[in-house]
């Protein structure tokens, strides 16, 4: 129980915190239940597994804040740009990193998105696929809603850049071109995110600087790429503001390390859960409810005869009381009958789901709070 708990709390990934670890839960979840193979309990703890993952990520900050080379580059751009709808970026190359930042962009409402490839065609198939949510990828959630559901991300990802670029209901389409047109572009570009395998400079300051002056706006440069794409010297230019593979790995560190400090919270919140199932579980016993049901009819015999008992004589009363503890026993005989085979004979999942059933039934809970 603990384990599963710290499993869907994402405390014992890889990468503490990481929000698509309970995508991943869920989705071993709903493979269980298409093969029909969760019963009663299993079903319970899951679902209370969910809710343990979604306390963490929403009570405390262990998941916020990018641990990905990718995530890192959109959070760096929100901190320049300010909110990413309507801006216009230019993403060069087309591997694993480009595609998923460029992923979340497209789900936080980029106006344009030009993918800029030295293969064009390479660069065609990534804006092709970017308009399909992707086969078999988990995709890093937005960090603008960190209580969001990774299991739904990428489901969301087409329908979210519709609505964000227009809600015309058509989703935002990546354009594809060659290297040799990024100096044409640049101009009327907010963010560049560049991520080739090149072994040269790609944004060299030579053929940028110009029209990148002569715009005046504020371009933002992410260069993620091991070597470099863009030219140092790019930076200088007093509306650019340029950042490499050092800059996001600090600010990755700097998160990670947010991230383990609120590792005791989490486990708070764990510890918490595993009490309150275990005592859940063990209300399920079928000796205390068979109890629990035995007070509960005793409670209604007493009600009853006070309600009406008012109606007799007192030379009738007892006869009163007599019929009404009769007339209840009868009433338990074959529950209690079935509650003491259930737990002999029927296995311990079916025996727990009747027994919930008994108790919610009954309301027991409330009279078990209440002794």
């Amino acid at each position: 129980m603990e384990h599963l708990f710290r499993v869907a709390a994402s405390l014992d990934s890889q990468i503490v915190g990481e929000h698509q670890i309970l995508g991943q839960v869920k989705a071993a979840y709903r493979l269980a239940v298409e093969a029909h193979s969760v019963r009663f309990l299993l079903n319970k703890l899951l679902h209370w597994a969910f809710r343990v993952g979604k306390r963490v990520q929403t009570e405390t900050d262990l998941g916020r804040g990018s641990a990905g080379i990718a995530q890192a580059a959109v959070e760096l751009a929100r901190r320049y740009l300010g909110r990413l709808e309507e801006k216009s970026v230019l993403l060069v190359g087309a591997g694993r990193n480009a595609e998923l930042a460029a992923r979340i962009l497209l789900r936080a409402g980029a106006g344009r998105l030009v993918v800029a490839n030295r293969t064009v065609e390479r660069a065609r198939r990534l804006a092709e696929d970017l308009m399909r949510p992707p086969k078999g990828k988990e995709i890093p959630p937005d960090e603008t809603n960190d209580a969001a559901c990774p299991a739904l991300l990428r489901q969301a990802t087409s329908k979210a850049a519709s609505e964000d670029a227009g809600g015309a209901g058509e989703p935002l389409r990546p354009e594809a071109v060659g290297l040799e047109e990024i100096p044409r572009l640049i101009g009327s570009t907010d963010l560049v995110l560049a991520s080739t395998a090149s072994p040269q400079i790609v944004l060299d300051y030579e053929t940028l600087a110009e029209p990148i002056a002569a715009s005046g706006r504020p371009l933002v440069i992410l260069d993620i790429a091991m070597p470099r794409d863009a030219d140092p010297r790019l930076g200088r230019l007093p509306n650019v503001r340029l950042c490499n593979l050092d800059d996001l790995q600090r600010l990755v560190e700097e998160n990670l390390d947010r991230r383990r400090a609120e590792i005791p919270r989490a486990e708070t919140i764990v510890a918490e859960e595993v009490r309150a199932f275990d005592r859940w579980a063990g209300s399920l016993q079928v000796a205390p409810t068979i109890r629990l049901l035995q007070k509960r009819l005793e409670q209604i015999q007493k009600d009853l005869v006070g309600q009406h008992g008012s109606r007799f004589s007192d030379a009738d009363r007892p006869q009163l009381e007599h019929f009404t503890q009769s007339l209840c026993g009868r009433l338990l005989h074959d529950p209690l009958t079935f509650l003491r085979g259930l737990s002999e004979e029927a296995p311990l999942s079916e025996t727990l789901a009747t027994v919930e059933i008994i108790r919610r039934m009954f309301d027991l809970d409330a009279l078990e709070q209440d002794e």
